[in-house]
């Protein structure tokens, strides 16, 4: 990209409009330059989303905005080499095998030669909460989505939704569970169908550690929600570590 963009004047925007107008002046340069795909990306950041409820929460998804245009400007690798149908696929496979990761990396004894550190690791890891959960799986997407970001809100028109984890590039969002003894399936089901209904992101995925082993078929709950909207494809991942 030939024009350049000073981020510390877009992180001291204050206004919404004022926000619109710095993203419409760039994508107009951007198309001078010939750079289609680039200007209609940044294009899709208007109107930026409002919060008529909450100061606060405008505050918060001005940032975010912020952000997302910050990203798309700095960093064109990964949107150059992997397509969003790559994208979805590389998520999911991730996702489908992370049982995979946290048994090898936290149940299994380690090589004799590995420092200490290591098996004591091993000794107190314990995924307590979708926190816990987030931390791990926001690391290992980083490895892969330099622009993934955590605790995105969203503005529903009724209120501000938080997204655990959202991949804007490829309008992937990543809702996380965490079952525990004071849950049951028709609370767990509930909150899947509300995030299926109010998160806007065309690809929505759930990663679901079934902690409290309340999920008695994980096959017949991953359809039931599954194919429960046509404009979205949604895909459920449940998991448990023993």
């Amino acid at each position: 990209m030939k024009i350049t963009v000073d981020t510390n004047e877009i992180l001291k925007i204050t206004d919404t409009s004022e926000l619109e107008a710095k993203i419409t002046e760039i994508s107009n340069a951007l198309l001078s330059e010939g750079n289609q795909e680039k200007a209609y990306e940044l294009r899709k950041l208007i109107p930026v989303a409002t919060n008529r409820f909450s100061k606060i929460g405008q505050k918060e998804l001005l940032e975010t905005t912020k952000r997302k245009l910050i990203g798309l400007l700095e960093n064109d690798s990964i949107s150059k080499t992997m397509t969003e149908v790559v994208a979805i696929d590389t998520v999911g496979t991730l996702l489908g095998n992370i049982k995979n990761y946290f048994e090898l990396m936290f149940r299994k004894t380690s090589h004799a030669k590995c420092s200490k550190h290591i098996s004591d690791i091993q000794k107190v890891f314990e995924i307590e909460n979708e926190y816990d959960l987030q931390h791990y799986l926001y690391a290992l997407l980083r490895s892969v989505f330099p622009l993934v970001r955590i605790e995105e809100n969203q503005d529903t028109g009724v209120g501000t939704v938080r997204k655990d984890i959202a991949i804007d590039e490829f309008d992937i969002a990543i809702e996380l569970k965490c079952t525990r003894n004071s849950m049951d399936l028709r609370k767990l089901s509930e909150e899947v169908a509300s995030d299926i209904i109010h998160y806007d992101n065309k690809n929505l995925f759930f990663l679901i550690y079934d902690k409290a082993h309340i999920i008695e078929n994980a096959d017949l709950f991953k359809i039931r929600y599954e194919n429960t909207n046509i404009d979205k494809r949604v895909r459920i991942y449940i998991f448990s570590i023993h």
